[in-house]
């Protein structure tokens, strides 16, 4: 765990900056404040591989550019997060996300849940996921925070750019902002199909 916090420009993080592999991360938090420009994260900045995050937490003010995330700011492989939770204020440009800013592969949130404000300034902004490139299946999770953002806001996904799946989960916290706003996903693109089941 890490409550010292960080600053820098590019892939910040409470744990770690950058990753060029795969990253696993288990029982892991951030409690400090994480200050960059783009891909500031609770528990790190930018992974190139997988991410395998469980069982891990942030409770810091995150706050950036683009990419901003409460667990991961920028995940270039697969991102796959469980029983995880973020805390922290979450604030940004855009690609503004509780537990992850963008990925950019196939995605999965399971367990885990955001009960802090998200806001960005622009676009693409989710209680759980900022932006994902490729498909997403959410289950089992929430978000209870307040999500605000100009487009492309969404109380658990800002935007999805495939295939979305979202099982046995909810949002309950305020969404505002003024073009493709929901109270579970923002946008999700023409080329992918949306799947709901047991959500509120």
């Amino acid at each position: 765990s890490s409550d010292g916090g960080g600053r820098g420009a590019f892939a910040t993080g409470g744990l770690f900056g950058t990753v060029r592999g795969n990253l696993t991360a288990i029982d892991s938090s951030n409690y400090g404040e994480i200050t960059g420009e783009d891909a500031p994260g609770g528990l790190g900045g930018y992974v190139v591989l997988s991410t395998f995050i469980s069982s891990s937490s942030n409770a810091g003010t995150i706050s950036g550019v683009s990419y901003v995330g409460g667990l991961v700011g920028y995940s270039q492989g697969g991102f796959t997060v469980s029983g995880s939770i973020n805390t922290g204020k979450i604030e940004g440009l855009d690609l503004v996300g509780g537990l992850i800013g963008l990925t950019e592969a196939h995605s999965s949130i399971l367990d885990s849940s955001n009960t802090a404000t998200i806001s960005a300034r622009e676009i693409e902004v989710g209680g759980l996921v900022g932006y994902s490139d490729d498909s997403l299946t959410i289950v089992g999770s929430y978000n209870t925070g307040q999500i605000s953002g100009l487009d492309e806001t969404g109380g658990l996904v800002g935007t999805v750019n495939d295939s979305v799946t979202i099982i046995n989960s909810m949002n309950s916290g305020q969404v505002s902002g003024s073009n493709s706003v929901g109270g579970l996903m923002g946008l999700q693109s023409a080329r992918g199909l949306a799947y709901f089941e047991n959500v509120f």
